[in-house]
């Protein structure tokens, strides 16, 4: 038996504007659904409902009428849809049924072979699809082998490296739920095994490294660090090519990858890692340990630019000022010893954009900022400033204007600097 408050919703519904039905799709998308109330919805045909209730709707047999419509906008909703997918068991296969009313794996398999790139990515970047299809998949079932590598590829790529479920982790909402704990984290451990699985290739290398950058590291892999040095280039000219790059390639993100793991995992440390003769492992610890202001310089000193690169990822560098006031050094030491007058602000550029960044999403670690102005803004930054022989980007300049909104003094020096830089570049 319905319950009557829903019986005088829908009336309510059929007798209101499209806009309103939106609406209140869209406000009711976290509640429970009703069937019935979808069905009379589904019945006015009109479009714009149409696209709500596959984006908000909650009755599979809805969704299904309207996915099979083989409409693409319908077909990337229906896919999207993170209402359905909190409490469907088996979705996206609930979409899939052969004449006898079943769930058919076959015609999944059939469909996503041929889906196109829009709708692989709305499906892999919905951040509730199915915990156990997710993990399956990526451990090598049916499915995945009916892909072929271009799909495999684009799937962990395009839809998975992008799905934000994949760096947030478990989250209990005071559930306390160790079952549906167990299949959330076990899509982690999937992912990481693909290092496992996949071929050795660049196309591969590519993919995995951008899918570590921001994987949570928890994975039920032994030895990630010896799993690390599966991923080198086949060829002696790959490898040469490999080691002189001036950036973290491809091959060595999967390596840094799984040097982070290792160091989550607690199966190394940072100083072993350190002492590494291989540069991705010891990018993994500048990336993501909580180093000191003496190794955020040491790390400088050993791997120049490319170390600063990785420093400046880390977080955990950015909580206390002494270890952001190395990385300012590190950021003005790097433009004076770079003899581009183009590219010499890069380093000071990448600092402040980071910067700006974490201050407004951690306001709270910057509020000794202004305890440290005289050290931070001093006669030194002046003469790096005036010592440019031309205009350069002073985004620089501008954020410490912005730190030093209420002392004149500073504010009227570093903006009679750029007036002479300014004047210097005409004559």
């Amino acid at each position: 038996m319905r319950d009557y408050k829903n019986i005088i919703k829908e009336a309510e519904l059929l007798a209101s504007s499209p806009e309103s039905v939106v609406a209140y799709l869209k406000e009711r998308s976290s509640q429970d659904g009703d069937d019935a109330l979808e069905q009379a919805l589904l019945g006015l045909n009109h479009p714009l409902i149409d696209l709500a209730l596959a984006q908000y709707g909650r009755s599979i047999d809805v969704l299904k009428s309207l996915f099979h419509r083989r409409q693409l906008a319908l077909r990337v909703a229906v896919l999207a849809n993170q209402a359905v997918t909190r409490w469907a068991y088996n979705w996206p296969v609930d979409l899939f049924e052969n004449a006898t009313g079943r769930e058919d794996k076959d015609l999944i398999k059939a469909y996503l072979a041929d889906a196109s790139d829009e709708e692989l990515c709305a499906l892999f970047q919905n951040p509730e699809l199915d915990d156990e299809f997710i993990c399956s998949l990526l451990r090598g079932n049916d499915l995945w082998t009916a892909l072929g590598e271009e799909k495999q590829l684009f799937i962990v790529y395009k839809g998975l490296s992008l799905n934000r479920r994949m760096k947030a982790p478990y989250n209990d909402h005071g559930q306390m739920d160790g079952f549906v704990e167990h299949r959330y984290e076990s899509v982690f451990c999937a992912a990481w095994e693909l290092a496992e699985r996949v071929p050795v290739t660049g196309y591969w290398a590519n993919v995995l490294n951008y899918l570590f950058i921001n994987l949570i590291p928890l994975s039920s892999i032994e030895q990630p660090l010896e799993l690390a040095t599966r991923w080198y280039p086949s060829s002696d000219k790959e490898r040469r090519k490999d080691a002189k790059s001036k950036s973290i390639s491809v091959y060595q993100g999967v390596r840094r990858g799984l040097a982070r793991l290792a160091l989550a995992e607690r199966k190394t440390d940072a100083k072993t890692l350190l002492a590494s003769e291989d540069i991705a492992l010891r990018a993994a610890v500048y990336s993501c340990a909580d180093l000191t202001s003496e190794q955020i310089a040491q790390a400088y000193n050993k791997d120049g630019a490319l170390g600063f690169k990785e420093l400046l990822s880390n977080k955990h560098l950015w909580k206390h000022a002494d270890k952001r006031r190395a990385l300012h050094e590190i950021a003005w030491s790097l433009s004076k010893n770079d003899e581009n007058p183009f590219s010499s602000l890069n380093a000071p550029n990448d600092y402040n954009f980071q910067e700006n960044l974490l201050e407004k999403e951690y306001p709270d670690w910057f509020r000794d900022e202004e305890d440290q102005l005289e050290e931070l803004v001093t006669k030194e930054d002046f003469e790096k400033l005036t010592d440019r022989t031309i205009l350069p980007n002073f985004q620089y300049l501008s954020s410490k204007i912005n730190i030093l909104e209420n002392n004149l003094k500073y504010i009227f020096w570093f903006s009679f600097a750029v007036l002479l830089i300014a004047i210097a570049q005409y004559f």
